[in-house]
């Protein structure tokens, strides 16, 4: 990044080491240009209170201004340093950064304070299991706006034409004992 390249990173992005083990601060946070407070949600991630997925407001930067829900975001510990925050959430009347866009030397780090991705992560005595949920296809107006936040992230790479990914799988570990 130091050197001109483009790092995204989600929620979970350094927060645990090479072993799985958590870490009290997440190793690249000063890369992200954040830092972390403590929250009064205990958990890293999480629905609204009512089980429904948050919806996050993309200002301007994103075209005309929009809305989209995720089904997990982060427990609004996550406050700017350096870095531009460009969306938004709210979890009990508190605004929360979602999108952050930070200059690190010739580069840049976007840090997504929210999943875009269908799992959830259920913490219980220091453990984190992921649970599947079911991701429904994206159509009309939803799949446009979830490309317009996919398109703003190629458009901070060198990435040249537009990168079209399909089949694609994530897997995460995680250190049972």
């Amino acid at each position: 990044v130091k050197e001109g390249g483009v790092l995204v990173g989600d929620i979970h992005t350094g927060l645990r080491d090479g072993h799985s083990k958590r870490q009290q601060t997440g190793l690249l946070d000063h890369v992200f240009g954040i830092k972390r407070r403590k929250s009064k949600h205990r958990m890293r991630v999480r629905t609204g209170a009512d089980g429904k997925p948050i919806p996050i407001r993309f200002g301007s930067e994103f075209g005309k201004p929009f809305t989209l829900a995720f089904n997990a975001v982060g427990p609004g510990d996550v406050v700017p340093v350096s870095a531009k925050p460009l969306a938004s959430y709210s979890l009990q009347n508190e605004q929360h950064p979602a999108f952050l866009v930070n200059e690190f030397g010739k580069g840049k780090a976007i840090y997504l304070n929210f999943t875009a991705t269908g799992y959830r992560v259920i913490e219980n005595e220091g453990r984190s299991d992921e649970v599947e949920v079911t991701v429904t296809e994206l159509r009309g107006m939803a799949a446009a706006r979830f490309r317009r936040i996919f398109e703003k992230l190629i458009g901070y790479t060198d990435l040249s034409p537009s990168v079209e990914a399909s089949g694609c799988a994530l897997w995460r570990f995680a250190d049972k004992s």
